[in-house]
């Protein structure tokens, strides 16, 4: 089965790309801009009421004003 990817991954997708060339092109400031709009990666777990298996996944905090 193929994996879904979701848009916000598309979005942390295009700011790494972004960041390599900034980091690769560009100044230090434009690279540190860039990395200030990754989002903020956080892991949570569950215990699946069905089961009572512990599940893992993970929740991406945007850090602009925008969202």
């Amino acid at each position: 089965m193929p994996e879904v990817v979701t848009e916000p991954d598309q979005r942390v997708a295009l700011l790494e790309v972004w960041k390599t060339f900034e980091e690769k092109y560009g100044t230090h400031e434009d690279a540190a801009k860039v990395q200030d709009m990754m989002p903020i990666v956080s892991k949570r777990r569950k215990v699946d009421q069905e089961t009572g298996q512990t599940v893992e996944g993970r929740i991406l905090l945007c850090r602009c004003l925008v969202c």
